[in-house]
C-alpha cells in the first residue's frame, strides 16, 4: 500500500487533470491534453530550447519569460507522468498497429523506427526500463532549475546524459502521438 501512495504523489500533474485517484486516469485523454498544448513538431522543437537552456550558462530561455520556462517544464513532467501509466498498465491500453507507408505529413518527423512507430510500447518500455519515474523527474527538475537560473545543468549532471534524454524525451512525443492518432482513427 505504501508504493501505491508513493506512486500517486509522484503523479502530481496527473492529479491536476482527474479526479480521485491519479491511478485511474485515462492516459489516453491526457495525451490528448498534453497534444492540445502543442503539435507534436512544435513539442520537438520546444524541447529543444528547454534543454539549450539548460545548458548553457546564464539565463538563456528565449520563448518569454521565466513562467513560460515553467509551464513548459510541467507539460514535460505531464508527458513523463502519461508515458509511465501507459507503461505500468499496458495491457490496458492495447494499440491497433499502424501503416507506416501511409504516415500523413502533419506527423513528420518521427523519430522512431517503423517498428516503434507501430508499436510505441516499445519506447515507452525502453524509456522506463533502466530508470524509475522518480528519476526522470528528478532530472526534469534539476534542468528546470538550471533554465531558470544562471547556471548550467552540465555543473551537476553529465551534458551528455542530459543530450541524450533530451532526444529519449522526444521519442516519447512521437510515441504518445502515434497513441493518440491511431486511437483517433479506430
Amino acid at each position: 500500500m505504501k508504493n501505491r501512495h508513493q506512486l500517486c504523489g509522484l503523479l502530481n500533474r496527473t492529479t491536476l487533470f482527474c479526479k480521485g485517484n491519479p491511478l485511474k486516469a485515462d492516459a489516453l485523454a491526457l495525451i490528448k491534453k498534453f497534444l492540445s498544448y502543442a503539435t507534436p513538431q512544435e513539442h520537438l522543437k520546444a524541447i529543444d530550447d528547454f534543454f539549450i537552456a539548460a545548458l548553457k550558462d546564464g539565463y538563456h530561455w528565449q520563448h518569454g519569460s521565466a513562467a513560460n520556462a515553467l509551464f513548459y517544464s510541467e507539460q514535460l513532467e505531464l508527458l513523463l507522468e502519461v508515458a509511465y501509466l501507459i507503461y505500468i498498465k499496458s495491457k490496458k491500453y492495447p494499440l491497433k498497429k499502424r501503416v507506416v507507408a501511409n504516415l500523413p505529413v502533419k506527423e513528420l518527423p518521427v523519430l522512431l523506427s517503423a517498428k516503434e512507430y507501430q508499436n510505441p510500447l516499445l519506447v515507452i518500455q525502453q524509456f522506463f526500463a533502466p530508470h524509475s519515474l522518480l528519476h526522470w523527474k528528478q532530472l526534469l527538475y534539476t534542468c528546470t532549475h538550471e533554465v531558470l537560473s544562471n547556471c548550467s545543468v552540465a555543473d551537476e549532471v553529465d551534458a551528455a546524459e542530459v543530450l541524450g534524454w533530451c532526444n529519449e524525451l522526444k521519442r516519447l512525443v512521437g510515441a504518445v502521438n502515434s497513441i493518440a492518432t491511431t486511437e483517433d482513427r479506430y
